[in-house]
């Protein structure tokens, strides 16, 4: 049987695509948050789960660490991946017709310089950039656009208004791998720690 690996969002997501990199075509779970997704592997519903920990361009991603230290959870690998966000609507429609832009937090300030020149948009962060992209197409309103992958609009049947709006054309997003136990393997050449000091000047010179 094979694993069961979970990651958070819905279908076709980032951290999706990252799971499929780095496992193959496994069974897949998905989970509304990032804390739903490490209670699930802390208790073996799922054996593996997927976690993005940090941007090239917009730095780490804070709740993520904080899980990752709350929580007895171990990382065991990790996947590197270019991320590409596209400006998505459902077919019939058109850049100059959008009002409102819908998607993860990250990917709006990842797409700001492109996103700002649309003068009558307003932007509207959402839970994620797949989820943003199936609440687009439930609505079927010309005026709503998302961002997201390329594979969320193949998932949603949207339409690609404009490809790789990311403002840094290096724009990667590392994951990492987390399970409920320690897994060393002869191949590994990375550690992963956490290390808390005091919060007083010096202390991490020290």
């Amino acid at each position: 049987m094979s694993a069961r690996i979970g990651f958070q969002g819905d279908m076709g997501s980032f951290s999706e695509e990252a799971l499929i990199e780095y496992f193959g075509n496994v069974e897949r779970f998905n989970f509304a948050t990032f804390e739903a997704l490490v209670e699930q592997v802390l208790s073996g519903v799922v054996e593996y789960g997927v976690l993005p920990i940090e941007n090239s361009s917009t730095g780490g991603i804070k709740e993520v660490y904080d899980l990752l230290k709350a929580k007895d959870v171990f990382v065991v690998g990790e996947v590197i991946r270019p991320i590409s966000h596209n400006l998505l609507a459902v077919e019939g429609t058109s850049v100059d017709k959008i009002k409102k832009v819908y998607s993860h937090p990250q990917a709006l300030d990842q797409s700001k310089v492109y996103l700002n020149e649309l003068k009558d948009a307003t932007l509207i962060p959402y839970k994620n950039t797949a989820s943003s992209a199936k609440y687009v197409s439930e609505l079927m309103d010309g005026t709503v656009a998302a961002v997201a992958s390329k594979r969320a609009a193949e998932c949603y049947g949207l339409k690609i208004l404009e490809e790789d709006i990311q403002y840094n054309s290096h724009n990667y997003t590392k994951f990492v791998i987390i399970k409920n136990e320690i897994e060393i393997r002869e191949s590994a050449h990375k550690v992963s720690l956490i290390i808390e000091i005091k919060h007083e000047p010096g202390a991490l010179f020290q």
